[in-house]
């Protein structure tokens, strides 16, 4: 008879955030943590306004905040726009009265001097983007500092209560999964959900949140100079994984093998 006991939650490789938190708690630097879960790697810096891309949603698309469109269309941010696909490819861009107020060619990028809103979404920094979707909508993709895209990231993957040192290790493990994630497409990197890090643009930032990200600004995880996956999930049960057992058809990594997380359980304690 085998008895196993415990047990954690999420894929198991990486980071175990439940992990980094009591880590933090025992007094541990973000730095310490990080090495810990990636073996060998190393820290380096990147331009923290390296722009991303991120997939905010398809459909339908109206926005507010933005005071130029396509570089040359002027706006008032106090009014809501929509967008619209056109047969030959280009877009439709319709004010607040229903007015035609131009065509242009996709993507169709608007800016603000703030946070623009995207109906029914959210706000979002940097500049939004528009382009058919191919089934009759319109895709929107927020163009994002890299910095800006990680406050939004950091509270929405991690409680903004937690200790600063398991923030600032949580921001940093998101700053590298933004430059290393890559689904497939072609207009964009990253996705707003768990399919790559929960994003909630403006929403999601918090003043404890803000604060890891500007204490680590720009630095990423590397291992022999490049950026290294960053995989994280919340809770190990005591062991994180190898990559190569968790993820099928996975080739190990160096840097994602299985490591001791004893202090996985110090939330709980």
């Amino acid at each position: 008879m085998f008895i196993v006991s415990g047990g954690g939650n999420g894929h198991g490789v990486g980071m175990s955030q439940y992990g980094a938190y009591g880590y933090a708690l025992h007094g541990f630097s973000y730095r310490a943590i990080l090495a810990h879960y990636y073996q060998g790697t190393t820290l380096q810096t990147v331009n923290p306004n390296r722009v991303v891309r991120v997939l905010l949603g398809t459909g339908s698309a109206s926005f507010s905040g933005a005071t130029l469109a396509g570089r040359v269309k002027k706006l008032r941010p106090g009014r809501t726009y929509s967008v619209h696909p056109r047969a030959d490819g280009s877009l439709e861009l319709v004010g607040p009265t229903g007015k035609q107020l131009g065509t242009f060619p996709a993507p169709l990028a608007v800016t603000g001097p703030g946070p623009l809103s995207l109906s029914g979404v959210g706000m979002y920094r940097g500049a939004l983007e528009f382009r058919p979707d191919g089934s009759g909508g319109v895709e929107t993709v927020d163009a994002i500092g890299l910095d800006d895209y990680v406050r939004g990231v950091v509270a929405s993957e991690m409680p903004a209560s937690w200790a600063a040192q398991a923030l600032d290790a949580q921001a940093v493990a998101a700053r590298t999964y933004a430059l290393t994630s890559d689904v497939g497409g072609s207009d964009y990197q990253l996705y707003s959900d768990t399919r790559s890090q929960a994003y909630g643009g403006v929403g999601a930032e918090t003043p404890t949140s803000d604060a890891a990200v500007a204490a680590t600004r720009g630095q990423i995880v590397t291992y022999n100079g490049a950026a290294a996956i960053t995989y994280f999930f919340s809770s190990s049960g005591g062991y994180t994984e190898n990559v190569e057992n968790a993820f099928a058809g996975a080739t190990p990594e160096p840097w994602l093998k299985g490591a001791p997380d004893p202090y996985d359980g110090a939330p709980f304690s």
